[in-house]
C-alpha cells in the first residue's frame, strides 16, 4: 500500500514503522489455533465461568444477527447476554441516551455534525454522526452493565457481526493469564491498522499515533471494537478519561470508540491483538455495518432544525443517486449506501452534494 501511495505522489519515502519490534507479535503465525490438551480446556473453562462476563451489543430490531450470534456462541458454549443498541432512529432515543448519562448532558449534536461535515474533517461522505453516535452510546452501556450487574472481573463485549473462534475460550484465558501484564485495564482481540510496541507474542501496547493531528483524534490506526475485554473493576475509571474525548464538539472524529481510546492510550493501559494474527480470538462477519447504514438513514442529528432551503425535485425529473446504483446520466458506483444523491453529475462523482429521502426532496448538506 505504502508503494502504490508513493507511486501516486501522495505519500512520503521515509522510513514508517507503525509498530516497534513488529517480529515479535505482527505476524500471522501467532493467531494460529493451538492444540490445547484436554486438562487446558477443563482449566480455560472453569477460569472462564468464574472470572468472565459476556455481552453483546446488539440493536433490538437486528433480529437476524441476534439469532447468528445466539448459534456461534451457542456453539462454543458462550454463555451471554444481549445489551440494547442506541438507535439514533427512534424519537427520543438521543434525549434518553443522556438521562441514562450514556452521553454527557452538555454535548450538542448539531455542532458536532456542523463541525464533521466541516472540510477539513470530511466525514460528510459517510454520512451523519448518528449512527456512530448511538454506536458510541451503546458500548458504553454495555460496559457499565459489565459494573452493575453481577459483575465478574473481566467483561468481554463483542458485536453483533462477530464469530468467536473454536477455541477462543482457552485462547482468552492464555492471554489473560499469560500475555496480559498484571496493570492491564482495556483490550482489544482484534485490532486492524496496529500502532505502538508488541508487548508479547500476542498483544501490542498500543500508542497515540502522534504523526495525526490531535485534532482529528489521531485518526488512522488502532481500528476495531468487534471483541473488547476490560478489566471490570477499570471500567469507570477508563470511561471518566474517555467520554469527554468521545464527546468533543470541536473532534467529531473522537466520536469512533476505539479511536478516541487509542488516542489516550498514553493515559489509559490499552492493549491490542493484532488483526494480522490468523485465525486469532475471532472474526468479523460480513453483515454491512448497523452505524453506516444509520449514518445514512439519520439525516441531521437529533434536535437539529431542518435547513430551510428545502426544494421540491420534480417527480419526473427525479434525483441522481450515488452509491450502490447506477444512475442514467453516469454517475456510477461509489460503494457507498443507496440515499446519498445529488442533481449534478459531477457532485456524484466527487460524492458531494446532498441528502435525498424516499420523496425525493432534496435537503441541503450543513456548510455545503
Amino acid at each position: 500500500m505504502h508503494h502504490i501511495a508513493l507511486s501516486a505522489g501522495v505519500t512520503s519515502s521515509a522510513t514508517f514503522h507503525p509498530i516497534q519490534n513488529p517480529q515479535v507479535c505482527d505476524q500471522q503465525i501467532f493467531g494460529s489455533t493451538f492444540e490445547w490438551s484436554e486438562a487446558n480446556w477443563i482449566h480455560a473453562r472453569r477460569w472462564f465461568a468464574q472470572h468472565v462476563n459476556v455481552y453483546v451489543l446488539s440493536l433490538p430490531s437486528s433480529t437476524a444477527r441476534r439469532n447468528v450470534m445466539r448459534v456461534s456462541l451457542g456453539a462454543l458454549r458462550i454463555p451471554f447476554q444481549f445489551v440494547d443498541g442506541v438507535d439514533m432512529r427512534h424519537p427520543n432515543s438521543f434525549d434518553a441516551a443522556k438521562k441514562e448519562g450514556l452521553i454527557p448532558a452538555s454535548f450538542d449534536a448539531a455542532r458536532a455534525q456542523a463541525e464533521a461535515y466541516n472540510p477539513r474533517n470530511g466525514m460528510g461522505t459517510a454520512g451523519s454522526i448518528m449512527g456512530t453516535l448511538g454506536c458510541a452510546s451503546g458500548h458504553f452501556r454495555a460496559q457499565t452493565r459489565g459494573v452493575n450487574i453481577r459483575p465478574k472481573a473481566i467483561t468481554v463485549v463483542f458485536e453483533d457481526d462477530v464469530s468467536p473462534e473454536a477455541d477462543f475460550i482457552p485462547k482468552l484465558w492464555h492471554l489473560v493469564t499469560q500475555d496480559l501484564p498484571c496493570d492491564w485495564q482495556a483490550v482489544s482481540l482484534y485490532s486492524r491498522c496496529p500502532f505502538g510496541i508488541c508487548a508479547s507474542p500476542h498483544l501490542t501496547r498500543v500508542q497515540p499515533d502522534v504523526n495525526e493531528p490531535a485534532w482529528r483524534c489521531r485518526h488512522g490506526v488502532n481500528y476495531g471494537f468487534q471483541g473488547m475485554a476490560y478489566r471490570t473493576s477499570e471500567i469507570m475509571t477508563i470511561q471518566k478519561l474517555w467520554k469527554p474525548v468521545v464527546f468533543d464538539e470541536k473532534r467529531p472524529h473522537c466520536l469512533d470508540v476505539d479511536v478516541a481510546l487509542a488516542s489516550i492510550s498514553d493515559r489509559i493501559r490499552f492493549y491490542a491483538v493484532p488483526a494480522s494474527q490468523s485465525p486469532g480470538l475471532l472474526k468479523e462477519i460480513s453483515m454491512g455495518s448497523s452505524r453506516v447504514d444509520i449514518n445514512f438513514q439519520k439525516k441531521t442529528p437529533v434536535n437539529m432544525q431542518a435547513s430551510k432551503e428545502v426544494a421540491s425535485v420534480p417527480a419526473k425529473q427525479g434525483p441522481t443517486f450515488c452509491g450502490n446504483r447506477q444512475s442514467a446520466d453516469g454517475c456510477g458506483k461509489d460503494g457507498r449506501a443507496t440515499g446519498w444523491c445529488s442533481l449534478n453529475p459531477r457532485n456524484c462523482q466527487k460524492c458531494e452534494g446532498k441528502w435525498c429521502d424516499k420523496t425525493a426532496r432534496i435537503v441541503p448538506w450543513v456548510g455545503h
